[in-house]
């Protein structure tokens, strides 16, 4: 299964005076989400059930504050509405056989909804030297939102078939810390690390979407130069966690866990402004 969704839109900030700004947008959400299911028919080969880039497009807003008692402190606040998506698009089958052929040989679409979550998020930033500053944020999402998924199935002359898809998601927290570091000819070092909760227990999580928690730690050096050339370089590895899984399906008992669950990304910028 892959589900993928990229956002763009518009935002607005206005600065009321020198200690609040608040700003808001609103983005225009494409998702699309693939997947492919084996059918286990214990007399026959497996027969498929295969949706492919079925789609919808959707709307986000999101709404935000900030404040900035001193020079050196400053608290924000970011609030991201939830998206409804219904994705739709054509269904195909193949090898399907008996009972399996009968409910599911003539259908050939598929639409499938559910809700992106929304999220709370709360950060402040702190200049504790000339040259240090000091960085955390912690956010709330509600992903118990997204746990109900809603399946509407055409089957052709046996009409459609609906069902919901309780995936028991719970809501999420994280909590993160960073800090930048000064040291002269516009240089600077910064780091950081971060946690976020798993949305689903070991027992409910599935093969499709086996999230669990996830651990980030970041770093980065380079020149920011307001005139002339600016760098970067950086890397960031993402720890998924171990995704144990216990469930059984269609007759089958599917139990184990991922042995290698991380990503390392590593990136490089240059910008020259003139």
């Amino acid at each position: 299964a892959a589900l993928q969704t990229v956002g763009a839109g518009p935002s607005l900030g206005y600065k009321i005076n020198d200690m609040v700004s608040i700003g808001a947008g609103v983005y225009m959400l494409y998702t699309t989400f693939n997947q492919k299911i084996a059918v286990n028919q214990p007399l026959a080969n497996d027969g498929t059930v295969h949706f492919q880039d079925i789609d919808d497009i959707s709307y986000q807003w999101t709404a935000g504050i900030t404040f900035q008692p001193t020079d050196r402190l400053l608290f924000g606040f970011t609030y991201l509405s939830e998206a409804d998506i219904s994705l739709s698009g054509d269904l195909k089958t193949s090898g399907l056989q008996g009972p399996f052929q009968n409910l599911l040989g003539d259908a050939d679409s598929i639409t499938v909804d559910f809700d992106l979550p929304e999220a709370y998020t709360f950060g402040m930033r702190y200049k504790a030297t000339k040259n240090l500053t000091l960085a955390a944020d912690t956010n709330y999402q509600r992903w118990s939102q997204f746990g109900e998924n809603n399946v509407s199935i055409n089957s052709g002359p046996g009409g459609t078939i609906v069902t919901t898809i309780d995936r028991d998601w719970k809501d999420t927290w994280h909590v993160g810390g960073a800090l930048a570091y000064d040291f002269g000819e516009n240089h600077r070092f910064a780091m950081g690390i971060s946690y976020d909760s798993s949305p689903v227990s070991n027992n409910d999580r599935t093969a499709d979407l086996p999230l669990d928690e996830q651990i980030r730690v970041a770093t980065a050096i380079g020149k920011i130069s307001p005139i002339g050339l600016s760098y970067s370089f950086s890397t960031s590895y993402v720890y998924f966690g171990e995704g144990k899984m216990d469930q059984t399906a269609q007759g089958e008992r599917f139990k184990g866990e991922f042995d290698t669950n991380y990503l390392v990304f590593i990136a490089a910028s240059v910008n020259y402004r003139f």
